[in-house]
């Protein structure tokens, strides 16, 4: 009998993927929060690097930026739930295979 090996990690690397995700996420998320706490700090009259700061906070990329990291944390945490559960199920498989290939070697 050919014994299969069957892991964790060949699971699309969702392992991965989940915490490419959750790093994206949480980029943006920071973006956000400082381009919306740039809006309450810094005046309308702010020139230089503040006030291209001031532009940005009063355009859509602060929204933009917020609902990203809303979908990449959600995505990175199914991900991550369906990476654990690869996990246990690929230690349940291991555990029915061993006993089957012993019952086998008894016989």
């Amino acid at each position: 009998m050919k014994k299969r090996r069957h892991s964790a990690k060949d699971d699309m690397r969702t392992g991965l993927i989940a915490r490419i995700c959750l790093i994206l996420g949480s980029i943006c998320l920071i973006i956000a929060i400082l381009l919306f706490a740039v809006a309450f700090v810094v005046s309308s009259q702010s020139t230089g690097f503040l006030g291209f700061l001031y532009s940005l906070s009063q355009s859509t990329l602060p929204s933009a930026s917020l609902a990203f990291a809303i979908i990449f944390i959600g995505i990175g945490i199914i991900l991550t739930i369906l990476h654990r559960q690869f996990v246990k199920l690929s230690e349940i498989a291991q555990d029915v295979e061993d006993a089957k290939y012993d019952e086998v070697l008894e016989k």
